[in-house]
């Protein structure tokens, strides 16, 4: 097994050189960033105006300026809404051009961050075409890193444009930069991450400051102190900005604590008790298997990182219940699993293309296996693709096998019914687990413990996820085990073509995921339906923006939604203002005093039920016009338009 030593790595990592081809040139990196990130986008899709857009598209088209807004407490508030992109995109954006900016600018945050992937994976050892298009299309087709972190919600790839996704090629590069020991670099990406998003920047102060303190002097104290006011000086101006922005924008509210106001709106970023216990698991599992896959590629700046965010977050974990501060609350502590999520399937498709060139079959085999899990989505697979099978013996791997022929002829007259076709190949590469957690008894234990762990762990599955999914994982590892059976009978054969083998079986899965109940389902899953209801009330948003000098508002909207998918706002679509809604307590984030206008709306709205009801509330509290919902306009107003089930309705004196 040739080695060779990585430039510029501290500590010294040793991984396999993989030389099927001479290195890709920058041009080529930057045309497969090209392809990946718009593959990704296109896989997901895009949508526009909807979730955290409510409070960006306001902000650039300088809505609080507007005359019919000049009262309205929620756009008034954003005056300290702070991110350096929505400053800039706020110069050129405009009503003509504004959903073809966020168009670009989301294609423009997933290409460079694809071309940032691409350069930690050549600073992994993975400088080949081939190595380079595996790790590319391996993140790309890993179901997770759509949609939302476990317990913080942290935005992975979103299908719209946000400025926390624009952090993501700083982040991937600050540690690049550090591996190389290029600490200037490092800083002033960090000052470039406290810009685009300031608490994502205070994560990975701590991370620059632990590499500068556990460098054990490798840097000089010019430098560290260079680097640092580098920083400082490119995050200045979000830095002033937010500053002034805490100093003027009112204390904490004082009619509930500002942990209060966090449970009535929106815990999940804040509160870990608000996080189901599964997904707790699911965030230690994410911490550990990324930090296993560093650690077996000797990593030090990556792994030393995770153990630094993991550290973060149990800060965040009980931080929030010793301190009730606006200043706690504002760090979003808990969203660092979303950091750590990321940094998982780089590691693990580096760790897998290693072990797939590696020379022996036993390498091979993990390669395959950790290949298949990152493709199936798991972190607990990775995990344990990492830990259980690496070089396992013939003995092993034949034990292996009799494990999954007993979990898969046991179970196999239960599967059938209730899969689809592809289900059994994708559960393969989804749910490894059981594979490897039946191998680590095998490796230690007498033949009576090896099935006692056997039946616990089908057990446990039971009572974790239902006997649907039971089986699944049963019939999946005996599928992975066949493959390994196969890799140990034929060691001498499969010497030669492996990689090419092992590529290949993993680009099948990889497809079967797409097209199954992987990746495709879970990038899609916010996707903006075109329901006849949403169709309805998108009719109605327009009329009332057309019609908005005469409606002028608030306009009283019930909270309740309609259906799974996202609704258009309605203050965003129809340009006027609502009373309340759900979406408006984020305001208080960044400007405290708004609490005590927004939270007695919200719960008075939210008791509302029955037209009459919303009648009288309106001219309690001088409203012209409520929306209507599956029902005729209450008594004492009359329907100013009527789009199906949506009605605006005119509140008589």
């Amino acid at each position: 097994m040739n080695v060779v030593k990585i430039p510029g790595q501290v500590g010294g990592a040793l991984l396999r050189e993989t030389s099927l081809r001479s290195p890709l040139g920058l041009p080529v990196v930057m045309t497969l960033a090209l392809a990946l990130g718009i593959a990704s986008v296109a896989v997901q899709g895009f949508v526009f105006g909807v979730f955290n857009n409510v409070y960006h598209i306001p902000f650039v088209l300088r809505l609080p300026r507007d005359p019919l807004f000049a009262s309205d407490p929620f756009y008034q508030s954003l005056r300290f809404y702070a991110s350096g992109v929505w400053v800039v995109l706020r110069s050129i954006a405009s009503e003509r051009n504004v959903e073809a900016l966020f168009l670009a600018c989301h294609i423009a945050s997933r290409v460079m961050t694809f071309l940032a992937i691409l350069v930690a994976l050549r600073s992994m050892g993975m400088r080949t075409p081939l190595a380079m298009v595996f790790g590319g299309v391996a993140v790309l087709a890993w179901p997770m890193i759509y949609g939302y972190s476990p317990v913080g919600q942290h935005g992975e790839f979103t299908p719209y444009f946000d400025h926390t996704e624009l952090t993501w090629p700083a982040v991937i590069l600050t540690l690049v930069c550090l591996q190389r020991r290029w600490l200037l670099g490092a800083a002033v990406l960090v000052g470039v991450s406290l810009c685009i998003n300031l608490f994502v920047g205070v994560w990975m102060s701590a991370v620059l400051l632990w590499a500068i303190v556990s460098s054990r002097n490798l840097f000089s104290k010019r430098m560290v102190v260079a680097s640092l006011g580098a920083s400082f000086l490119v995050a200045s101006p979000v830095l002033v900005w937010s500053l002034r922005a805490l100093g003027s924008s009112g204390q904490d509210p004082v009619s509930v604590s500002f942990r209060e106001y966090v449970r009535a709106f929106w815990p999940y970023h804040f509160l870990i008790g608000s996080a189901a216990k599964v997904q707790v698991v699911r965030v230690a599992i994410i911490f550990g298997a990324a930090g296993v896959c560093l650690q077996q590629l000797g990593l030090k700046v990556w792994r030393d990182a995770i153990g630094v965010l993991a550290g973060v977050f149990a800060v965040g974990a009980v931080l929030p219940y010793v301190l009730d501060n606006r200043v706690v609350f504002n760090l979003h502590l808990l969203r660092v699993d979303g950091v750590a999520l990321f940094m998982l399937p780089i590691a693990a498709a580096a760790l897998a293309w290693h072990d797939l060139s590696g020379a022996k079959v036993g390498d091979r085999v993990r390669g395959l296996a950790l290949a298949a899990a990152l493709f199936g989505g798991w972190p607990l697979a990775a995990l344990a693709g990492v830990v259980v099978l690496p070089r396992a013996t013939r003995r092993t791997r034949i034990a292996l096998v009799l494990a999954g022929a007993f979990l898969t002829v046991g179970l196999a007259a239960h599967l059938w019914p209730a899969m689809q076709v592809v289900d059994p190949v994708r559960g393969a590469s989804a749910l490894l687990p059981v594979a490897a957690l039946v191998a680590w008894p095998v490796l230690k234990a007498s033949q009576r413990q090896q099935m006692a762990c056997v039946l616990l762990l089908l057990a446990i599955v039971f009572v974790a996820v239902g006997w649907e999914v039971s089986v699944r994982v049963a019939a999946s590892a005996g599928l992975v085990l066949i493959v390994m059976a196969v890799s140990a009978r034929h060691e001498a054969a499969l010497a030669g073509p492996a990689v090419a083998m092992a590529t290949l079986a993993v680009a099948v899965i990889g497809v079967i995921s797409f097209v199954g109940e992987g990746t495709l389902e879970k990038a899609r899953q916010y996707e903006v339906s075109v329901s006849a209801p949403q169709i309805e009330w998108n009719q109605l948003l327009a009329w009332v923006r057309q019609h908005r000098t005469e409606v002028r508002g608030p306009v009283l909207v019930p909270l309740a939604s309609f259906g799974p998918a996202p609704r258009r706002d309605f203050q965003l679509w129809a340009r006027v203002p609502v009373w309340v809604d759900w979406s408006q307590g984020a305001a208080v984030m960044w400007y405290p005093p708004f609490f005590d206008t927004w939270y007695p709306r919200y719960v008075e709205v939210r008791a509302l039920r029955a037209p009459n009801e919303f009648v009288a509330y309106a001219r309690s509290r001088g409203l012209s016009y409520y929306v209507g919902i599956g029902a005729p306009c209450g008594k004492g107003s009359l329907p100013a338009v009527v789009e199906g089930e949506f009605a605006l309705c005119r509140v008589g004196s």
